[in-house]
C-alpha cells in the first residue's frame, strides 16, 4: 500500500446498512434453503428405501427406516414449510403495497373532493369561514338533509361526487337514513356536517 496515497474516511452515507443487507440475504436465501431441504429429504427417503429393500431382518431395517424414512420425511416437511411461509410473506408484502397505494389514492380522491366542495360555484361552499355563521337558517337546512341512491347502502352530502349522474337519488333526514341502515359516505363524510 502506498503511504502517500490517502483514502478518505468513510462517512455514514458510504457505509451500507448491515441490517438491510442481512434482511435481503435471508429473504433471497429462504427459497433456496427450502428447496435444498426438500431435495435432501427426498434423497434420504430413496437411500433409506434402497437400504431397507436389501435387508431381511427387521433389526437391520430399523436404522434405514428411521434415518432414511422418518428423517427424510422430516426434511421434506421443514423444506415445504419454509417454501410455503416464503410464499405467504411475499403475498403479504404485495397486499401491504396494494393497501398503501389504495390509501394514497383515497387521500387524493378525498382531497380532490374537498377542493371541489370549496369552489365558489358550489352551493355548499362556506368560503372557508367556519368561525362566523352569517346564514344560520340555510346552514341548518343543509345540515338536515342527506341524499341516498335508492339501491345504495350509503348516504351523502349535497354535491358528493358519488351522486353525480345518478337518477334515483332521494332526499332524506339523517335519522331516516340511519334507521334504514345506511352508512355515511367515506368520501363526503356527511356525519361531520350533521
Amino acid at each position: 500500500m502506498d503511504p502517500d496515497r490517502h483514502t478518505p474516511p468513510r462517512t455514514g452515507q458510504d457505509v451500507p446498512d448491515a441490517a438491510l443487507f442481512w434482511r435481503w440475504a435471508v429473504r433471497a436465501g429462504r427459497p433456496a434453503v427450502g428447496w435444498i431441504l426438500v431435495g435432501a429429504g427426498a434423497l434420504a427417503i430413496l437411500i433409506g428405501y434402497f437400504g431397507l429393500a436389501d435387508r431381511v431382518l427387521v433389526a437391520e431395517q430399523l436404522p434405514y427406516l428411521i434415518s432414511g424414512g422418518i428423517g427424510g420425511i422430516a426434511l421434506v416437511i421443514v423444506g415445504g414449510v419454509i417454501l410455503a411461509t416464503n410464499d405467504g410473506r411475499r403475498e403479504a408484502d404485495r397486499l401491504d403495497d396494494i393497501e398503501d397505494e389504495i390509501a394514497e389514492l383515497r387521500a387524493l380522491v378525498v382531497d380532490l373532493h374537498r377542493a371541489l366542495l370549496r369552489r365558489p360555484d358550489n352551493p355548499d361552499n362556506d368560503n372557508g369561514d367556519q368561525q362566523t355563521v352569517s346564514r344560520p337558517a340555510s346552514r341548518r337546512s343543509r345540515r338536515d338533509r342527506v341524499y341516498a341512491v335508492a339501491s345504495g347502502g350509503t348516504f351523502h352530502r349535497d354535491g358528493c361526487a358519488v351522486l353525480v349522474d345518478k337518477g334515483d337519488v332521494e332526499r332524506l333526514a339523517p335519522a331516516t337514513a340511519r334507521r334504514r341502515g345506511l352508512t355515511p359516505c367515506a368520501l363526503c363524510e356527511p356525519q361531520s356536517s350533521a
